[in-house]
C-alpha cells in the first residue's frame, strides 16, 4: 500500500498542510517568506543535479508556500475596523437563505462591501460581510446592489467551553465581519443585476426550486429535501440533525461526495444509453457537475468534492486514464492554495481523510476463493455486501476521532447505519433529482412525484431515529487530544506505508509509544483534578454555574433560558460533553423562573441525573410538567439544610426560610435558593434572584455572609441601600454577574456597577467576560475569563 508515495502531488498535500499548521504556530513576516520562496527556488534550480538536495529544497519551497498563502489570507481578515451602526452600500455575493426564527423569517447572506460611511463621508471598504436581516417586502436576489444601515460586530470566540467557534468559522468562510439590520427598512434596493449574469440565473432557478419543495413536501421534511438536493440545511429541526450525527449519517445532509458521484453515474449512464463518446460524456459530465456546485451554492463541501471529480474526469479526457490518488492530491492542493483556511474545517478533514482511507485502505475485491462461486448470484453477493460493509467500516475508522474530537461521539453504530443508509440515500437523491426536473416543467408531475418523494424522505428520518435509538448506538465520550488523534493517525500511516517504512517501522513505533506514555501519565498526574471549579457559563439573560469537586463529584446550580435558543442544549451540554461528563450528581434549581430552568428538559433528556434540588415552589405549571412521568429524586432546599455528598465541601443553605414560601405576598425570585459554599478557606455565596425583601431578611447573618466570592443576585440590579448593606457583610474580593450584553432588561443597572467599583472588589460579567472560571485549593483561588474582555 506504499503505492500513495509515488503520487508527487500526494506528497504536496502534506508539505502545503505542513507550512499552513506552522503559519498558524510561527510569527513570520510576509515579505521575508517571499523572500524565502525564491531562495529556497533558485537553490533547487542551482543544485538540480543533486537529487537529494534538489527534493529537500523544493520540499522546503512547498512549506513555505503554504505559509504565505496563510498569511496572505490573514492579513486581509485582521484589517482594523470601527465597529458600530452605519451605512454600507456594496452588492449580494451569495445566495440569500431565508431562516425560521422566534421573531419572524430572517433572510442572510454574504455582501460584498465597497463603500462605508465615516465621518459625514464615504470612503472605500472592500470586504466581504455577513448580512442578517427581517424578510423584507421585495425578494432579495444574488447580484442585487443594496445601501443598508445596521450595527458592524467583528465575530466572537467561543463564549464557553465546548460551543461553536463563530471566529473560527467567519475566517475559514473568508467573512470579514457581520452585521445585523434591526427593521426593514434599513435595506435600500439600488439596483439589479450587478452580479455575474450565469450565477445571477442560478440563483433565480434555485429560488424557483426551493419555492417548489416548500410548496410541495411538508415540514419538517420539506427542510431535509432542500439539504439532500440543494444544500440548504439552515432549518432542519434540531431533533433531526441530532439522530442523523448520532446515527454516523450527518455527511448525508450536507452536499458532498455522495451527491456528486451519484449525479455523475446517472449523467454517465444516461449518455451511454444514447451512445455519445466517452470524452464526450466526460466533458457533459464535468459541465453539470460545475453548474450542480453552483446551484447548491458552492459551499465548502460541494466546492471539495467538485474539484476531486473534475480533477478525475479532466484526467480522464486528456489522457484517457483517471487515476483516483492523483486527483484527490490535486484537488487538496488547489483548495489549500486560495484557501488555506480550509485545512482547519472540520468538513474538510471529514473529506479528505474519508476519502485517502478508502483509496488506500480497502484492498482490491478479492475472489480467489472460487472462479465459479464468484460467478453464482450467492458469490456475487457476498463479495458485493463484503465490500460495502468494507467501505462502511474503514470510512468509520478514518474520521473516528475527529467524530470524537468534534461531536464527543463515539458511534459504532455507524457502520451498521451507512450500510442502510447511503444505499437508500442514494435512491431518495435519484427520486430528488427526477423530481426537480420534470416538476419545474410540470405543475402535475410536481405535485405527483412530491407525494413519492415526501414518503421515501420520511423513511430516511425514520431509519436514522431508530439506528440512532439502538443500545449503545453511541457513546458521548471526552474529545481527544491533538496528540492523541496525530498519534491515531500516525499508526495508520505506518500501517500504509509499512512495506516503504521497512526497518524504519520499529523506530516510529518506540516514538508513537512514547507520546502515548506522556499522554496517559499527564492525564494521570493532572493537579487540576484535584481542586474545586466553578464555571459560571455565559448563558445571556439567566443563570448556569457548574461545580466540579475533587473527589469527581459535580452539581449543576439553574440551567438558563429554554425554547428555540435553549441554553441546556446550546451551551450546557457541549460544555458538560467537552468535559467527558455523562452524569450530574445533583441539578440544583433555585427557582422556578424560565431564565433558571429552561435547559432542564434537555439535559434530563441527554444526561442521567442522580438528584434535583429546588425549594419547593409547586405554582409553575410548566416547571412542573418536565417531572412528569420521570423516575427522579427530587429534594426541597430549605434555611437550615446541607447538601452532603461533595467530600470536604461543605454547602449550608441560608434561604428561603419554610415561612418564605408559604407567604403570598413574596415574588418567585424573593424565594430563590441562597447558599454558601465553603472548601478549606474559600467560600463562595449563591443568591440566585433574590430581591429587596430577601437582602433585607439575609442581612441579620451578617458574619455568615463573609465570602471570598459572591454572586451578585438577580443579574445585577439595583435593590435600593439593602443590596448594598448585603454586599458591605459579604465582604467578597471578587463579585460575579450573570449577564447578557445588550439585554433589553439593561442589566446590570448602573447604579450597581459603580457601587461594586467603589466598593473596591473584583468585578466579572459573563456578558463581557465570556464564562468566568474559579479554581481553589481550599487556601487561595484564581479567576480565568473565556474572554479577555472587560
Amino acid at each position: 500500500m506504499d503505492r500513495t508515495l509515488k503520487y508527487p502531488p500526494f506528497i504536496f498535500v502534506l508539505l502545503i498542510s505542513s507550512g499552513i499548521v506552522l503559519a498558524h504556530v510561527l510569527k513570520v513576516g510576509f515579505a521575508f517568506l517571499i523572500f524565502l520562496n525564491f531562495i529556497l527556488f533558485l537553490l533547487a534550480f542551482l543544485f538540480s543535479k543533486y537529487l537529494k538536495l534538489y527534493y529537500l529544497f523544493i520540499g522546503l519551497s512547498l512549506i513555505v508556500l503554504g505559509m504565505n498563502c496563510t498569511f496572505e489570507k490573514a492579513k486581509r481578515l485582521k484589517e482594523d475596523l470601527n465597529l458600530g451602526s452605519t451605512y454600507f452600500i456594496g452588492r449580494i455575493s451569495s445566495f440569500p437563505s431565508e431562516i425560521l426564527s422566534p421573531h419572524g423569517t430572517k433572510v442572510r447572506f454574504k455582501f460584498k462591501c465597497d463603500r462605508k460611511i465615516g465621518r459625514q463621508f464615504w470612503f472605500r471598504f472592500d470586504q466581504t460581510l455577513l448580512v442578517s436581516l427581517p424578510k423584507p417586502d421585495f425578494d432579495l436576489q444574488y447580484g442585487d446592489e443594496l445601501l443598508i444601515k445596521g450595527e458592524l460586530k467583528k465575530p466572537q470566540e467561543s463564549r464557553n467551553p465546548g460551543s461553536f467557534n463563530t471566529e473560527a468559522y467567519f475566517e475559514r468562510e473568508g467573512i470579514f465581519a457581520w452585521v445585523h439590520l434591526k427593521e426593514k427598512r434599513d435595506t435600500l434596493l439600488l439596483a439589479r443585476g450587478k452580479g455575474n449574469f450565469i450565477l445571477a440565473f442560478i440563483g433565480k432557478l434555485r429560488w424557483h426550486l426551493i419555492k417548489m419543495i416548500n410548496k410541495n413536501i411538508p415540514p419538517p421534511q420539506n427542510s431535509v429535501v432542500s439539504a439532500l438536493l440543494l444544500g440548504d440545511q439552515k432549518n432542519i429541526p434540531f431533533e433531526i440533525k441530532d439522530d442523523f450525527v448520532k446515527s454516523g449519517s450527518a455527511h448525508l445532509l450536507a452536499i458532498s461526495g455522495g451527491n456528486i458521484a451519484l449525479l455523475s453515474g446517472l449523467l454517465l449512464l444516461f449518455l451511454k444509453w444514447f451512445s455519445f463518446p466517452k470524452r464526450f460524456s466526460y466533458f457533459v459530465t464535468l459541465v453539470a457537475l460545475i453548474f450542480y456546485c453552483l446551484l447548491t451554492g458552492w459551499s465548502s463541501s460541494i466546492l471539495r468534492a467538485t474539484f476531486m471529480a473534475c480533477a478525475y474526469f479532466l484526467g480522464l479526457i486528456l489522457k484517457q486514464d483517471g487515476e483516483a490518488m492523483v486527483s484527490f492530491s490535486w484537488s487538496a492542493i488547489f483548495i489549500l492554495i486560495f484557501d488555506p483556511f480550509q485545512l482547519f474545517d472540520p468538513g474538510f478533514q471529514f473529506s479528505y481523510i474519508t476519502v485517502f482511507a478508502l483509496l488506500t485502505l480497502i484492498p482490491p475485491q478479492e475472489k480467489n476463493i472460487s472462479d465459479k462461486f464468484s460467478r453464482t448470484i450467492l458469490g456475487k453477493t457476498f463479495f458485493s455486501l463484503k465490500q460495502i460493509f468494507l467501505t462502511s467500516f474503514v470510512a468509520w475508522i478514518g474520521v473516528m476521532p475527529l467524530i470524537a474530537y468534534y461531536f464527543y461521539l463515539w458511534n459504532p453504530v455507524a457502520i451498521l447505519s451507512n450500510i442502510f443508509t447511503v444505499p437508500y440515500f442514494s435512491f431518495v437523491i435519484t427520486g430528488g433529482f427526477f423530481w426537480l426536473i420534470f416538476g419545474s416543467l410540470n405543475n402535475f408531475f410536481a405535485d405527483t412525484l412530491a407525494l413519492s418523494l415526501d414518503f421515501l424522505t420520511r423513511i430516511l428520518i425514520w431509519l436514522c431515529k431508530v439506528f440512532a435509538s439502538f443500545p449503545y448506538a453511541y457513546i458521548h465520550v471526552k474529545p481527544p487530544p491533538i496528540l492523541a488523534i496525530l498519534l491515531f493517525y500516525g499508526l495508520i500511516f505506518i500501517y500504509i506505508f509499512r512495506n516503504f517504512l521497512k526497518s524504519s517501522v520499529l523506530k516510529f513505533l518506540i516514538l508513537i509509544l512514547c507520546i502515548a506514555n506522556f499522554l496517559f501519565w499527564k492525564e494521570l498526574l493532572n493537579s487540576e483534578t484535584q481542586k474545586l471549579k466553578i464555571t459560571f457559563l455565559d448563558v445571556g439573560h439567566g443563570d448556569s454555574i457548574f461545580f466540579e469537586f475533587p473527589n469527581k463529584g459535580n452539581l449543576l446550580v439553574d440551567c438558563g433560558s429554554g425554547g428555540i435558543l435553549d441554553q441546556g442544549r446550546i451551551t450546557i451540554a457541549p460544555f458538560l460533553r467537552s468535559k467527558g461528563i455523562n452524569t450530574l450528581d445533583a441539578i440544583l434549581i433555585t427557582h422556578p423562573h424560565l431564565d433558571h430552568y429552561g435547559g432542564v428538559r434537555y439535559l434530563l433528556n441527554e444526561f442521567k441525573v442522580k438528584r434535583l434540588f429546588d425549594n419547593g415552589d409547586r405554582t409553575s405549571y410548566d416547571y412542573e410538567t418536565i417531572f412528569k412521568n420521570r423516575s427522579l429524586e427530587r429534594q426541597i432546599l430549605k434555611s437550615g439544610d446541607q447538601i452532603l455528598g461533595f467530600g470536604e465541601a461543605r454547602l449550608d443553605i441560608l434561604y428561603p426560610y419554610k415561612r418564605v414560601l408559604e407567604d403570598p405576598t413574596k415574588g418567585p425570585n424573593d424565594q430563590s435558593i441562597v447558599f454558601k459554599l465553603e472548601v478549606g478557606q474559600f467560600s463562595l455565596l449563591m443568591t440566585g434572584d433574590i430581591e429587596e425583601k430577601a437582602l433585607s431578611q439575609l442581612k441579620c447573618l451578617k458574619e455568615k455572609l463573609k465570602s471570598k466570592i459572591l454572586k451578585i443576585p438577580h443579574h445585577g440590579s439595583y435593590e435600593n441601600k439593602s443590596e448594598e448593606e448585603f454586599v458591605t457583610h459579604a465582604q467578597p474580593e471578587a463579585v460575579i454577574i450573570s449577564e447578557s450584553e445588550n439585554n433589553t432588561y439593561h442589566l446590570p443597572s448602573p447604579l450597581t456597577l459603580n457601587f461594586l467599583k467603589n466598593f473596591g472588589c473584583a468585578l466579572y460579567q459573563t456578558g463581557f467576560c465570556g464564562a468566568i472560571e474559579c479554581i481553589t485549593d481550599g487556601k487561595s483561588f484564581e479567576i480565568k475569563t473565556r474572554s479577555t474582555k472587560n
